[in-house]
């Protein structure tokens, strides 16, 4: 290994032990700060999710009431024809049609 070599490596690692320093310097002034900032961030997140899951809820819950009202006033209605066919074949009319 040559002169400029061994100055290359410990330049190298200086560097590279002066960047880890740095991170170490950051975690450990600021490791609160960006532990609080994650946290914030996920309960954000979090929240954010859940109020699209309620949304949702909500939207699939006024569908199903929607369908529901729709089947039972099918349902009226079909009971409603059954019965009129059912007088109309005996010959008979049903009360309110004269």
């Amino acid at each position: 290994m040559t002169a400029d070599e061994a100055w290359t490596a410990v330049a190298i690692t200086l560097v590279v032990l002066f960047g880890l320093n740095l991170i170490l310097l950051i975690v450990l002034t600021q490791g609160p700060t960006l532990w609080r900032w994650w946290t914030e961030r996920r309960q954000r997140r979090i929240a954010a999710i859940e109020a699209e899951l309620d949304r949702k809820s909500d939207e699939l819950q006024q569908a199903i009431y929607e369908m529901a009202s729709q089947l039972r006033m099918d349902g009226r209605q079909a009971r409603q024809d059954i019965l009129r066919e059912a007088y109309w074949r005996s010959g008979r009319a049903p009360h309110g049609d004269g």
